[in-house]
């Protein structure tokens, strides 16, 4: 998910750029607010063969970016 996330990041940038370079309004998508950030042991079904096969690699680690039950900022999803 975080690669969605950076792909789009980077067409929101290169559109900017191609705006600026050819003196054009920016659209509003270009305003859209970012994906948040997905920390990198999200499962979209947890409990699901391939999370548990996952899971019970030898070596594999539960490891968190950022603290389990953080602050949900609302206003990252919101346009205003």
């Amino acid at each position: 998910m975080n690669l969605l996330r950076n792909h789009l990041m980077s067409y929101k940038k290169q559109i900017r750029e191609l705006c600026i370079a050819n003196d054009l309004l920016l659209p509003p998508e270009v305003y859209t607010p970012d994906l948040p950030y997905t920390d990198c042991n999200y499962f979209a079904k947890p409990e699901s063969d391939r999370a548990k096969r996952i899971m019970n690699r030898p070596g594999w680690q539960c490891y968190n970016h950022e603290p389990i039950g953080g602050e949900y900022d609302e206003r990252q999803l919101s346009l205003f």
